[in-house]
């Protein structure tokens, strides 16, 4: 396991890199309407060179770079420039094809476009733009593993930052040069250029810098197997990617935090952040980001013992970095297919990709790969038995090792990270300090101002008293009279007034009763029609769920099948739209279990089409394959139910997964639409999914549905389901049952006897409904082999 955990720091080599590029040379801009504006000027003024430099200033600054548009009207500069003889327009289209090689992990490409761009720079003595492109050339000789070369151009730009005093291009500096002694083992060094970024970053509210030198500490803490502290950062740096909605930010942590949590051995949330990493990589079109998520996996994969699986991740991420020149790439892709094969016991495969890995890291000078080399190549000939070599590359992995894990580098991380939060800590007391002082002395200059109001306000009241108790006294006097008067008359008029309302009142109220028996006949004549046309309805129901319950496999026809199992079955509605299916045929026995939408008789009407279909995939059609079959309904759907509407219109559909089973192999073949089902096995619990669209909608109507199989052991259980189950409201606290309860569920009950299962299964699900009502249908059907 050891040495999976240290091939997983050359994956996070990798990683570190594009994420400073990105804050160091794309600042972003989104509004859309920068490139027409940009378009329509370079059409009125082809040949004035100050609006060509304007131009590309502005799209070298916009989230457009690489788009076609902007590709376009680059080339338009480009050749504006060179006929004009315009030598700045000519090196900033050639850093702006840089910045898009750049951006797509095109190195080698970007490489020489920056050095074309910086020649011409320093003949006009462009001091800014040279900053700017010794920059650009340190992170693309980082990322072809030419750490030399990229540290000889990083310490010109902070060197240059310095002298300027330039707060946020100086910490970015100080973040690609960390970046370039971790990927040479100085971690010492390292850490002291990440906290100097980090130190300038916090204090110019820099958020995104913030979250990648956040990152690349965890990095450094990740390489000295300090998981707890490296997933603390992650996570930090994960935080305020997700709030600034930074996509290539979100996809690197991602990575980061999966790799740890494999080391912590947490295989399912390891995959989960890298799948979730692959995907943004994907949605951004970053080739070389998805070839280094790809090594991810594939480590993930020998981990739980999927090796065989882990070279395809490995090969397709190494013709990536091939094609990219991204030398580290390459290598640790190579190491990684050696230790597939090591893992396969394959020791001559591994031999040769580990003396070919060994060749290219010396060649890179990267000590971190070739520390892990080493240590590969002396496992390699311990199990092959040839220890006098075995010893050999023991000593030179335990050498690398001790130098990359000296004292002096686990504790010059600690030590700045104390002193960085000391340091932090010292300016937010005096901060504190003085708001409490300005505070202090704003509630004293409040406190006065009140206390004059306050006597002012209480003098003017006093006398304002006086007067007007003195005029009320006499207004009251004159009054008193004139109301005594007029109390009585309004007293008088008063009680005449009730006297006649209650007359009318009466009349109304004889009315009303009369009105009240004839409704209350009325009522009682259509609530008999009512009852009896609702007895009527419940009979005609209740018939058809008999309809449905015949359609439905007996019990002894799935006894006969699998010996040992379980239906947990509750129509919501009399009749439902869930339903299982069963086919003995020779050695393989077909099931399914199916979700129709909605429940009750529109449910109902919808299984019984999806239960035909079933039968005559395979009597009618004699189709074989659980994908052939799910395919065959969802064009007899198109054709019958769908045909005559609209897209937009479609309301009905399916949630469907067909399995056959194999009685002498023991295999499950298996394919779904908007479909899981969970395999327990001993104390292990594992949720199996199918492809994502159901049947019936419009999404991946043309495409094949996918299929898998599961190789299955005697005792294995496998359990299907609709999400009628999960979605059970509890009537207290309002919340649904949900997928953890579920899963949890099955798994505190897997070694229980099945039928026991079953009964903790039902149990459950009434204990959490209660008296409320049922929301859906309920299918849960385990077999055990």
């Amino acid at each position: 396991m050891k040495s999976y955990t240290m091939l997983k720091e050359s994956i996070l080599k990798f990683v570190i890199a594009p994420i400073i590029l990105i804050n160091i040379l794309l600042p972003l801009s989104t509004n859309p309407q920068v490139i027409d504006s940009i378009n329509a000027r370079i059409l009125r003024h082809k040949t004035d060179t100050s609006v060509l430099r304007v131009s590309l200033a502005e799209l070298q600054k916009s989230s457009l770079i690489g788009s076609k548009k902007a590709d376009s009207l680059v080339q338009i500069i480009l050749y504006q420039s060179q006929r004009n003889k315009f030598s700045r327009g000519i090196a900033l289209s050639y850093h702006y094809f840089g910045l898009k090689s750049l951006k797509n992990g095109d190195y080698k490409s970007s490489s020489t476009f920056f050095k074309k761009s910086l020649s011409i720079f320093e003949k006009l003595d462009d001091s800014t733009n040279i900053i700017v492109t010794n920059q650009s050339l340190a992170s693309s000789y980082f990322n072809m593993g030419k750490q030399d070369s990229a540290i000889l151009f990083c310490s010109k730009v902070i060197k240059s930052y310095k002298y300027r005093n330039e707060l946020k291009n100086l910490a970015s500096g100080y973040n690609t040069l960390g970046g370039i002694y971790w990927s040479k083992g100085n971690f010492s060094n390292a850490a002291e250029a990440f906290f100097k970024s980090l130190d300038i970053k916090v204090r110019i509210g820099d958020s995104l810098g913030v979250a990648n030198t956040y990152n690349n500490i965890g990095i450094l803490y990740d390489s000295q197997q300090k998981l707890p502290e490296a997933l603390e950062m992650y996570n930090k740096s994960y935080e305020i990617y997700k709030k600034k909605g930074s996509k290539r930010g979100i996809s690197k942590a991602c990575n980061n935090i999966a790799i740890v949590l494999k080391n912590l051995n947490r295989y399912g949330e390891a995959i989960e952040m890298l799948l979730r990493s692959l995907e943004i990589d994907k949605e951004l079109g970053n080739i070389d980001d998805q070839g280094k998520t790809l090594n991810n996996i594939g480590q993930l994969y020998i981990n739980i013992n999927e090796t065989a699986s882990s070279l395809n991740y490995f090969n397709t991420a190494r013709e990536i970095f091939h094609k990219n020149d991204n030398l580290n790439g390459e290598t640790a892709s190579v190491i990684n297919m050696g230790c597939a094969h090591l893992k396969l016991r394959n020791y001559n495969f591994a031999l040769s990709f580990f003396e070919q890995g060994l060749s290219m890291a010396k060649k890179i000078h990267s000590a971190e790969l070739i520390k892990e080399t080493y240590q590969h190549l002396y496992e390699l000939y311990k199990k092959s038995g040839n220890i006098n070599l075995a010893l050999t590359y023991y000593e030179c992995y335990s050498n690398f090792s001790d130098s990359l894990k000296s004292i002096e580098n686990l504790n010059k991380l600690d030590e700045l990270k104390i002193k960085y939060e000391s340091d932090l800590k010292e300016t937010e007391i005096a901060l504190l300090n003085k708001n409490n002082l300005i505070e202090k002395f704003e509630k004293e200059r409040q406190k006065s101002i009140k206390k004059l109001f306050v006597s002012i306000s209480g003098l003017l009241l006093l006398v304002l008293c006086l007067l007007g108790f003195a005029w009320l006294t006499i207004k009251k006097d004159n009054q008193k009279l004139h109301l005594k008067n007029t109390e009585i008359n309004t007293q008088k008029e008063e009680i005449e007034a009730q006297r006649d309302l209650l007359e009318d009142l009466n009349i109304t109220l004889n009315n009303q009763n009369e009105e009240i028996l004839d409704q209350r006949d009325q009522i009682d004549s259509k609530n008999r029609i009512i009852f009896a046309s609702n007895r009527r309805l419940t009979e005609n129901i209740e018939y058809a769920s008999r309809i449905q319950k015949a359609l439905l496999p007996d019990l002894d026809q799935i006894s006969q099948c699998f010996s040992k199992h379980y239906i947990v079955y509750k129509p919501k509605d009399i009749v439902s739209g869930d339903f299982y299916w069963m086919w003995p045929q020779q050695d393989k026995i077909y099931f399914s279990v199916a979700d129709c939408t909605g429940h009750g008789v529109s449910g109902a009407f919808m299984s019984i089409l999806a239960y035909n279909y079933l039968k005559d995939s395979i009597i009618t059609k004699g189709l074989s394959n659980p994908k052939d079959i799910l395919s065959f309904i969802r064009n007899e759907f198109d054709n019958n139910l769908y045909r005559n509407m609209a897209s937009h219109d479609i309301k009905d559909g399916l949630d469907i997964i067909v399995c056959c089973y194999n009685k002498i192999d023991n295999i499950i073949e298996y394919s779904g639409a908007h479909s899981s089902f969970y395999h327990i096995r001993d104390n292990s619990l594992v949720r199996y999914k199918t492809d994502r669209y159901s049947i019936g909608s419009r999404i991946n109507q043309t495409n094949s549905f996918t299929q898998k199989q599961l190789k299955l052991q005697a005792g294995d259980r496998i359990v299907f389901y609709t999400d009628g189950y999960m979605d059970q409201l509890n009537k207290n606290r309002k919340t649904k049952i949900g997928s953890l309860n579920f899963k949890n569920l099955l798994q505190s009950s897997g070694n229980l006897d099945i039928n026991e299962q079953k009964q903790k299964i039902e149990e459950f699900f009434d204990d959490w409904k209660g008296d409320y009502e049922q929301i859906d249908d309920v299918l849960v059907m385990c077999i055990e082999v």
